[in-house]
């Protein structure tokens, strides 16, 4: 059965929505917040995000779209300043997406701080000593950015946006 553009949207829009978003706002409303739980739901986010805006449709390459959906997520939260460093993206990739991933728990450069300041993270100074993370930050701005990235696509002038999200949909459904 062949899903129309609007069908693929609304699929994609309930599970980024429900299995991210509300999943990872759930973990930190508890008493005592499940930080890791939730770092490791929003990590997944930058790298799909990056795959569906370029419309990549195998798999692969996971660090350089990484990057890719970060540099996205910031452009939004800074109104279209994208001027991170590489170092800081390769630094965050490795520790946030690697590290807290892939590991039972974070490393000793990684900090959790459970403020919410309008921070997302910060790379501690000078480059590779460390990260600190703010889950309810790293949630504000991701959520504003699938808010806009949602608004984009359904707009039917954003053709090559769509064209994209149609291409990465369809392998991820194949």
């Amino acid at each position: 059965m062949r899903l129309s553009f609007e069908e693929k949207l609304k699929h994609f829009e309930g599970s980024v929505q429900h299995d991210v978003l509300d999943a990872t706002a759930n973990a930190l409303a508890h008493d005592q917040p499940f930080f890791l739980g939730a770092v490791r739901l929003l990590a997944v986010y930058f790298e799909m995000i990056g795959k569906y805006i370029h419309g990549v449709d195998h798999a692969g390459q996971s660090e350089h779209f990484f990057k890719q959906g970060c540099r996205e997520v910031i452009k939004t939260s800074r109104g279209g300043r994208t001027d991170v460093p590489d170092r800081d993206l390769e630094h965050f990739y490795e520790l946030a997406r690697c590290g807290v991933y892939h590991g039972a728990v974070p490393s000793f450069d990684v900090r959790f701080d459970p403020n919410y300041s309008g921070v997302a993270l910060l790379v501690a100074q000078p480059p590779n000593k460390g990260l600190i993370l703010y889950p309810h930050g790293l949630l504000h701005v991701i959520r504003r950015h699938f808010d806009d990235y949602m608004s984009r696509l359904r707009d039917p002038a954003n053709k090559d946006l769509r064209a994209n999200f149609e291409k990465r949909i369809d392998f991820e459904m194949a």
